[in-house]
């Protein structure tokens, strides 16, 4: 089997991948379940878990994660190591666009109580860009993108970087690169999220 693990700053399309990659009947994938563990002792057994466990017709099996949630990084690599784990790096090329959608997040967070908008959920409306708020996001948009990018040149893992803007453009084909990646039959896969931030930013920021 191929274990794999999604590596994200935020923002930049994973909610989308997971989606699509669990509905593949050959492919067994779990979101952030990182976050609620407070110690790396529990992480790592989840972890070992989740590599570990043998699932009738499942060739691949992952979950993604942001690397600020994981308790120690060097213990981390190691595992990943150990179980030669292929890392999808999910990536953002544009800040500003990043650092604006992590606002908006926040604001679906506080409205409806989740992080990701699903299909059927309207986007919500435009707002006005604080921005204190803004150099604070950007800042952690940077900090986020720079510890995962370090981290990626710290190992020789396999790995393939797909980005966001080129989910946008064709998703079929980055869902198309990233089962390849992972070694399973190459299906057509349909996500049940929705983009929560309109690309125009006319239509998100009442004072752009």
């Amino acid at each position: 089997r191929t274990r794999f693990i999604i590596l994200i700053p935020g923002r930049t399309g994973s909610s989308f991948l997971v989606s699509a990659l669990d509905k593949h009947p050959r492919i067994a994938v779990e979101g952030e379940q990182l976050v609620p563990l407070e110690s790396a002792g529990e992480q790592a057994a989840w972890i070992r878990s989740v590599y570990g466990r043998r699932r009738f017709r499942v060739h691949a099996c992952g979950f993604k994660t942001k690397l600020k949630d994981v308790r120690d990084k060097d213990a981390f690599r190691a595992m990943l190591e150990e179980f030669e784990v292929k890392v999808v790096h999910a990536s953002r090329t544009d800040p500003v666009r990043r650092a604006i959608s992590t606002i908006n997040a926040r604001r679906l967070k506080e409205a409806r109580g989740v992080w990701n908008l699903r299909a059927d959920m309207p986007q919500l409306g435009p707002f006005t860009l604080d921005l204190d708020e803004m150099d604070e996001a950007l800042r952690f948009v940077e900090e986020t993108g720079a510890e995962l990018e370090e981290f990626m040149r710290s190992h020789d893992l396999p790995r393939i970087v797909v980005r966001y803007e080129d989910i946008l453009a064709d998703s079929r084909e980055q869902l198309r690169r990233v089962q390849e990646f992972i070694g399973v039959e190459v299906r057509s896969l349909e996500s049940g999220t929705a983009k929560n931030t309109p690309d125009s930013l006319g239509q998100v920021l009442e004072n752009h």
